[in-house]
């Protein structure tokens, strides 16, 4: 594998099925587990990244849309929602259980 765990982890993304990390590329990463400490590349970079019992999620870079990735499928991706209307960027997204939210606006 090239890149990380080569390099330092930027962030870690922990859910009840998978653990996944990103680089300083923010090319995101998940653990296969021991014996191996495998951790494969499974898509590129993203301005933020999510975990739920269901899949990984990622904003695009340019937070105009809502990626997933199912765990165990390599490195493709579905859109499955873009900007709601009147917003101007996806800011923030969050997963728990089989949830997951996004947010448009600045956290103080």
């Amino acid at each position: 594998m090239i890149g990380f765990p080569l390099s330092p982890a930027k962030k870690l993304y922990a859910g009840s099925k998978a653990l996944y990390a990103n680089d300083y590329s923010d090319d995101i990463f998940r653990y296969e587990g021991t014996p191996s400490w495998v951790w494969p590349r499974v898509g590129g970079p993203g301005a933020a990244f999510a975990v739920n019992d269901v899949a990984l999620y990622g904003i695009s870079p340019d937070g105009q849309a809502v990626m997933r990735r199912h765990h165990g499928t390599g490195e493709k991706w579905t859109r499955i929602g873009g900007l709601p209307p009147g917003e101007k960027k996806i800011l923030h997204i969050w997963a728990e259980g089989k949830e997951l939210y996004i947010g448009t606006r600045a956290i103080d």
